[in-house]
């Protein structure tokens, strides 16, 4: 998947998962996103129902070639979550 990390405002891609998530109005989304590395990769899974603290996980996104943790400095999922967020870069609900 092409993903473009630039800032939404300057032309960068959005991952919009309103529709994925069941009750995203809650407004903590590391219950139903998770973030992980897998080489130049950023997998992405995805609990449509708030599960993921039980690892209950039923999609997955993988962005080939990116890295949402900016070189590591984003070191957990709610920083990646925050970071994403202020880039208007995700939109977990409507």
């Amino acid at each position: 998947m092409d993903f473009d990390t630039r800032a939404a405002s300057a032309g960068g891609d959005v991952l919009d998962l309103h529709e994925l998530l069941n009750n995203p109005a809650d407004a903590d989304l590391t219950k139903y996103l998770h973030f992980s590395k897998s080489g130049t990769d950023t997998v992405i899974n995805v609990s449509t129902t708030g599960g993921a603290a039980q690892q209950a996980f039923d999609q997955k996104i993988v962005l080939h070639g990116v890295d949402l943790s900016n070189n590591g400095a984003l070191q957990n999922d709610q920083a990646i979550i925050n970071d994403l967020i202020q880039k208007g870069k995700l939109h977990g609900h409507s």
